[in-house]
C-alpha cells in the first residue's frame, strides 16, 4: 500500500509539472515562474507522501529482564542501552551493551566473562593506569581513577569495549579493551 501511495505521488508530480510545462510557453520570467510554483507543489507533496509512509509507529521500547548469570538486565532508553550492574566485589561498575529488543548472545557472553571474575580485568586496568606516562600534576588524578562503565558497541567485535572512568574535576578518562585487554588511556576536556 506504501509503494502505492509513493508511485502516485510521483506520477502526480510528473502529470502536474508536464500540464504546466506544456501550457507554458516560457516567453517571459512571470511564466516560468509559475511553473517553478506547480513543480514546487508537486514536489511538496511527493515529500508530504514520504513522510507520511516514514512515520510508522514505533516498536515498543524493550522489556527488561532477569538473566541466570548476569541478574537484571535493564533497558536504559536514554542510553539506547542494555545495562547490568556489577557486585560490590569488582567496585560497582555498570556494563552497557548495545543492541536492539534483545542484546546479542556474543556480548552477553563477554559481560558474563567479565562479571564471573572481575580481577583480571580490574587488575589490567590498574597495570594499565601505572604504566600511563603523565605529567606530574596528572599522576595523581590517573592513580585515582575508578571505574565507572563498560560499554560493548560493536557487534562484529563482542569482546571489544570501551571502560569509562568516573569523571574527575578535569576530565572525562577512558580506554579501549581490545580482546579483553585494556589499552590506550586517554581523555576528553
Amino acid at each position: 500500500m506504501r509503494v502505492l501511495l509513493l508511485w502516485l505521488a510521483v506520477v502526480v508530480y510528473l502529470v502536474i509539472g508536464y500540464w504546466i510545462a506544456a501550457k507554458q510557453t516560457f516567453t517571459s520570467p512571470a511564466q516560468f515562474g509559475t511553473w517553478v510554483q506547480g513543480s514546487a507543489f508537486a514536489f511538496l507533496l511527493v515529500v508530504f507522501v514520504r513522510r507520511a509512509l516514514r512515520s510508522r509507529p514505533r516498536p515498543p521500547p524493550p522489556v527488561s529482564f532477569e538473566h541466570p548469570d548476569l541478574g537484571m538486565v535493564r533497558w536504559d532508553a536514554e542510553e539506547e542501552a542494555w545495562s547490568i550492574q556489577s557486585g560490590p566485589e569488582s567496585g560497582t561498575f555498570s556494563i552497557r551493551l548495545m543492541g536492539g529488543q534483545r542484546p546479542d548472545e556474543a556480548r552477553l557472553a563477554s559481560a558474563r566473562e567479565l562479571l564471573r571474575n572481575p580481577r583480571p580485568f580490574l587488575a589490567g586496568i590498574r597495570s594499565l593506569l601505572d604504566a600511563a606516562p603523565a605529567e606530574p600534576e596528572d599522576a595523581a588524578e590517573i592513580r585515582g581513577l575508578q571505574v565507572e562503565s563498560v560499554s560493548f558497541p560493536w557487534p562484529d567485535r563482542p569482546r571489544d569495549a570501551m571502560v569509562y572512568f568516573k569523571e574527575t574535576e578535569r576530565r572525562l578518562w577512558r580506554c579501549n579493551l581490545i580482546d579483553g585487554v585494556p589499552r590506550d588511556l586517554g581523555f576528553d576536556d
